[in-house]
């Protein structure tokens, strides 16, 4: 049985082609939420499996994909574009970014949803996410791994 809550972002090329030939994991910390808390959406603060809808097992997946389809300017979406900028040292183009995104794979480490990007995880919320995170490792055995945030 998985221990992952949020089924990462796994670019088509993660495992063919790689970025520059390696297969390159880029780890966030956690979702947040700035709807209404909900038991069985997206938004549980727990997010616990059994009471999880799809829609919360996809929300990974569907953060980057709405960022690589439909790039808006949103708040959240600017961590993002520095991110691959940084990476690839300039601006690019959206085929460029769509490239790059198909190339890596996007993991938040701590499985369970946060009402905002200031609101820290429990120690218990880090601890219970860490079989997760090896679960991960061992699946899709990444060659590096770029860490975001200090509190990773």
């Amino acid at each position: 049985m998985s221990e992952i809550n949020f089924r990462p972002w796994v670019g088509e090329k993660y495992f063919s082609e790689g970025y520059k030939g390696k297969r390159i994991l880029v780890l966030g910390e956690s979702h947040y939420c700035q709807n209404e808390l909900k038991e069985g959406g997206s938004c549980f603060p727990l997010c616990q499996k059994e009471k999880m809808d799809e829609d919360c097992f996809l929300q990974t997946e569907a953060v980057i994909r709405n960022y690589v389809e439909d790039y808006s300017g949103e708040k959240y979406q600017q961590t993002f574009l520095c991110f691959e900028r940084a990476v690839l040292g300039k601006e690019i183009s959206q085929d460029e970014r769509k490239d790059f995104w198909d190339r890596v794979m996007f993991y938040n480490y701590v499985q369970f949803s946060l009402s905002g990007p200031r609101t820290s995880p429990t120690n218990e919320q880090w601890s219970m996410s860490e079989n997760a995170f090896k679960e991960l490792l061992e699946t899709y055995m990444p060659d590096y791994i770029i860490v975001w945030g200090t509190r990773l």
